[in-house]
This record gives structure tokens, C-alpha cells and sequence, in this order.
């Protein structure tokens, strides 16, 4: 008998479906942004896509962020596809914990943490060939 045998196969109620994706404007400094893109993309992923895996690990408690002073610079509206379970998750947590007043406040502290390298990324892929 192969391993394989005794491996059951998933339902198909259990197969991968990709999160729902939807355009959110968020408040972000233009630069912010634009470099933790940047950095994504050297990392072979994009900005949203690090911004989600951000928001996933703030809201699972992995990320914890000090209460902060209200920054005065200049923002712009950036539109960014997000998966809805990042967004909702860290919602909730950010709700409970009040260490930042909107999801735009959240973006811009995770990303800047990203970007000057208190935040590190790691991603990592497993499956069967």
C-alpha cells in the first residue's frame, strides 16, 4: 500500500478558495506607500498582499502596537484590493485594543514598521508536487 492510499482526500466543501477581494481607500502618506511597494515587489510580492499578511498578524496578536499621537502630515487616498477576512479580523482587534483610531492609522503604522525594518515579513509555502 502507497502513502498515498492512506491519504483521504479533502472534501470539496474543504478545497482552497481564494479570499473575497475588495478595493479599500485608505489614508497613506503617498511615500509610505509607494515604498513599501517597492520593497514588496524586491520580495517578489506586492504591497496589498504584505498589507493583508500585516493586518492578519496584528489581528492574531503577533503585532503589537503602543497607542499614538495623531500625526499631521499630508495623507492621499490610495485604493487597495484587500482580502475581507484581513480587514474584518483586524477591525476586531484594533476595536478592543484602541491603539489606533482607523484602519487607515493601522495601515500606515504596519506599513512604516515594514518599510524601516521593525516588521518583518516571512512567507512561507508548502504543498505536495
Amino acid at each position: 500500500m502507497s502513502d498515498r492510499s492512506r491519504i483521504d482526500p479533502l472534501p470539496a466543501a474543504a478545497a482552497h478558495q481564494p479570499p473575497t477581494r475588495r478595493r479599500r481607500s485608505l489614508f497613506l502618506d503617498m511615500g509610505t506607500w509607494q515604498e513599501a511597494s517597492t520593497k514588496a515587489k524586491n520580495e517578489h510580492l506586492t504591497g496589498a498582499r504584505v498589507l493583508e499578511v500585516l493586518l492578519l498578524s496584528y489581528a492574531a496578536g503577533h503585532i503589537t502596537l503602543e497607542p499614538a499621537d495623531a500625526q499631521g502630515s499630508d495623507f492621499t487616498a490610495v485604493g487597495v484590493n484587500l482580502a475581507d477576512n484581513a480587514v474584518a479580523q483586524a477591525e476586531t482587534r484594533r476595536a478592543t485594543d484602541q491603539a489606533t483610531a482607523s484602519l487607515s492609522e493601522l495601515a500606515r503604522r504596519l506599513l512604516s514598521g515594514y518599510t524601516q525594518g521593525t516588521t518583518t515579513v516571512t512567507l512561507t509555502a508548502s504543498g505536495t508536487a
